[in-house]
């Protein structure tokens, strides 16, 4: 179990953004330290749970938990999400983020 700061999972090109009702996106990658786990680990698969995540530093309206998971050999990863709001927002959109795609 590790704490991480705000940038770390920015860096890795996923993020959590609310793009509110007057255009302003709001970012995982602005917002404030998540936790990160390793639920498994073998020899043939890794699996990581990632929680805390929000889409802003303040105001922020939703909550989510991801699960990244690789298994030996494979030629990706499998990213699942979980997630709900906190409290009631008028939002264009609740969206990930892949920058690296």
């Amino acid at each position: 179990v590790g704490n991480y700061g705000s940038s770390v999972l920015a860096s890795s090109g996923i993020t959590l953004e609310r793009l509110d009702a007057d255009g302003t996106v709001r970012s995982s990658a602005d917002a404030g330290p998540v936790t990160a786990k390793v639920t498994k680990h073998t020899k043939a698969f890794v699996e990581a749970v990632i929680s805390g995540l929000t889409e802003a530093a303040n105001d922020a309206a939703a909550l989510d938990i991801w699960t990244v998971s690789l298994t030996k050999g494979a030629r990706s990863v499998q990213f699942t999400t979980s997630g709900s709001l906190r409290r009631a927002v008028s939002a264009k959109a609740i969206r990930y983020s892949f920058g690296f795609l």
